[in-house]
């Protein structure tokens, strides 16, 4: 049975009771019940760990462009593998069956085939690990494999098995453009003329690349060329995060190329660039309150028809009609949720909603845009009961200089605690937007155990304009930690919080954080938990970066000293903010887990400050796993840690 959009049509109040219940029974889930059938352990009272940390049945959703075919990443082996369905009799084929590897990114290339990537699905630096590329038909046949490359940019043209990407072949410091050939594997290279070392390109609807953007000794250059047959112009040129500009890509007409800017303001907006004056153009999208930097393509429509946001919670400006349109009328059908269009690329009648929410870790529908039916594919987390889970409210706190500090905080639902005990999540990155408005596990998580949880945005978070974003510049363990500390005083002074029991908890840069915080504020910390943690911001530097990304971009020559520091000049003032060098002054417990094969931040940060906590016989708790990098991916390592976790906080927060 499905549910008509078309009676819908008046305010969110007049709703035909018994809406959703009356959606079809799950597809997806009876599809694939067989490979991924499954119930976490419960019992009467306290939700187990693996209620929150099982990966979700199924992950990304793809219509083919037709929307004939649906292709959903799955649980199967214990790995994310990828099932395409036949929408037409709702028959699926399991296309990859990896036990060591996961499907981390997927693309239809027809109606027929598909270019999948294998790699590890979690770091803590919220990046996945790529092993390599190839191609497959839906049915399971003809794999070819393609290489590692850099970026899969689309389709060559609409119908062919050709496809255009970035990758490295004329040096190893050098990304050219080139046309791949997905049944034989052959490249053909689209872009020898280059204006430099170039990071990155932007490929025309002709596969003619027209904007490169190179590095040279920490220097980033914009070029442009209007022809394949034009030369090269320069456009802007900066240090790192200093470019005035993002391009975005080529209108259908190809003359008309989108980028993302600040303008003269503090938010990042959507303008047309004018070549001519070789300045921003007309503003297309723009808010003040939330960068703006992602554009929506319609192939069927050959035009753009929005733009998509984050901000304090996530939203789409459709500039089509028909879209507007179509988002008003899901809406109206599924009020209590973000919802997500998707509309098949080659078929404009049929798209994937995808609604979800704080307390909703997300469902997928099958929507036919001209009868407004609207059919349940299947819920991402069937096993978790919404009821039990806690909102997650955007919040803002001033910090000491009064700088506006956006955070999300979370406070346990039915506490039995007038003021319940504080567990702050510090991002890692740091450079990076630390986390989304939605369903968010581990605070979920800590909320079913009886803690309030506060997720600072601190400053050189991403996402929130340029002023919050370049005030963290070599700010670590400055004012990017009192940031921190502000939003726990703001929640003490609010009598939200009992101020006898906070513990911190990060991974990667969130780690750093939490060691720091411990050392630079003992008074207001019982404990801390850090992951992949880095223990001396010097020891940073010791990275080779260039081998760790494979990448001419030398981020550790030139763009970490200019937003991090200079292990040399800033020498002194890394000590000053060491975990390592200071850990004498460490009195909270403190809980530390690595991974025994990781690059990015490798062992030997935790190696020798655990080493520095025996020489003072300081409180801790140890664990490593061995085959794991920068995150726990597999699944007995991280129900694991999770464990130690919650019974690390059980003992020193209870």
């Amino acid at each position: 049975m499905t549910a008509e959009l078309a009676a819908c049509e008046g305010s969110a109040g007049e709703l035909p009771q018994g809406l959703l219940a009356r959606l079809a029974p799950p597809l997806l889930l009876t599809v694939v019940s067989a490979m991924i059938a499954w119930t976490p352990p419960g019992h009467a009272g306290e939700l187990p760990v693996e209620t929150f940390f099982q990966r979700p049945s199924f992950g990304s959703v793809q219509l083919s462009p037709s929307g004939t075919y649906l292709a959903v990443v799955v649980r199967a082996g214990g790995r994310d593998n990828l099932l395409v369905i036949n929408l037409a009799g709702r028959v699926g084929r399991l296309v990859t069956a990896f036990k060591d590897a996961d499907v981390v990114q997927f693309s239809w290339v027809n109606d027929k085939r598909l270019v999948v990537a294998e790699g590890d699905a979690q770091e803590a630096s919220g990046r996945q690990r790529f092993f390599g590329w190839f191609a497959v038909d839906r049915d399971g046949t003809g794999w070819k494999s393609l290489g590692r490359f850099r970026s899969y940019v689309r389709p060559a043209s609409s119908g062919g098995d050709d496809i255009i990407v970035i990758d490295a072949g004329r040096g190893s410091t050098i990304y050219d453009v080139y046309r791949v050939d997905t049944r034989k594997g052959v490249r053909a290279l689209l872009s020898f003329d280059s204006p430099g070392d170039a990071l990155d390109w932007v490929v025309d609807h002709r596969n003619v690349p027209r904007v490169a953007h190179t590095y040279l000794k920490g220097i980033h250059t914009l070029w442009y060329r209007e022809s394949e047959n034009s030369s090269w112009t320069k456009l802007d040129e900066g240090a790192d995060f200093r470019l005035h500009f993002t391009p975005l890509g080529f209108d259908y007409d190809n003359k008309q190329l989108y980028v993302a800017a600040r303008g003269e303001g503090d938010w990042t907006a959507i303008y047309t660039y004018d070549f001519k004056s070789n300045n921003l153009g007309e503003l297309v999208a723009g808010s003040a309150g939330t960068d703006i930097d992602r554009v929506i393509w319609s192939r069927a429509k050959r035009a753009l028809i929005g733009v998509s946001y984050q901000g304090d919670k996530p939203g789409v400006t459709w500039i089509d009609s028909d879209m507007i349109k179509l988002q008003n009328n899901v809406d109206r059908a599924l009020p209590d949720t973000v919802n997500v269009l998707q509309v098949a690329a080659e078929n404009p009648l049929r798209a994937l909603v995808f609604a979800y929410s704080d307390v909703d870790p997300g469902t997928y529908y099958l929507l036919d845009t001209e009868t407004l039916a609207l059919e349940e594919l299947g819920k991402t987390r069937s096993w978790i009961d919404r009821k039990q889970l806690a909102p997650r409210k955007p919040v803002r706190y001033t910090a000491r200089d009064g700088m506006e500090i956006p955070a999300y905080l979370t406070l346990p639902n039915d506490s039995t605690e007038k003021k319940p005990p504080l567990v702050v999540i510090i991002h890692g990155g740091p450079f990076v937007r630390g986390s989304m408005w939605g369903f968010n596990t581990e605070a979920q998580f800590f909320a079913s155990r009886g803690y309030a949880v506060l997720e600072p945005e601190f400053r050189g978070s991403s996402g929130y304009g340029w002023k919050l974003f370049s005030s963290g510049f070599k700010q670590w363990g400055l004012a990017m930690e009192d940031d921190i500390t502000d939003g726990v005083e703001w929640l003490i002074k609010q009598d939200i919080v009992d101020k006898d029991r906070i513990c911190l908890y990060g991974g990667s840069y969130g780690g750093y954080a939490t060691l720091w915080g411990l050392i630079k504020t003992p008074e207001l910390y019982r404990c801390g938990v850090a992951f992949v943690a880095v223990t001396d911001v010097s020891m940073l530097f010791e990275l080779n970066w260039y081998d760790l990304v494979g990448s001419p971009y030398r981020w550790l020559d030139y763009g970490a000293r200019d937003v991090i520091g200079d292990p040399v000049i800033d020498a002194d003032k890394f000590r000053s903010v060491s975990p390592l060098v200071n850990a004498e002054r460490l009195k909270a417990a403190v809980l530390l887990a690595y991974g025994g094969r990781d690059q990015r931040v490798p062992i030997k940060h935790g190696n020798e400050f655990r080493a520095a906590l025996d020489k003072y016989g300081k409180t801790y708790e140890w664990v490593v796993y061995d085959d794991e990098a920068h995150g726990f991916n597999k699944d007995e390592n991280r129900f694991d840690f999770y464990r130690r976790v919650d019974a690390f906080l059980k003992k020193y927060l209870h």
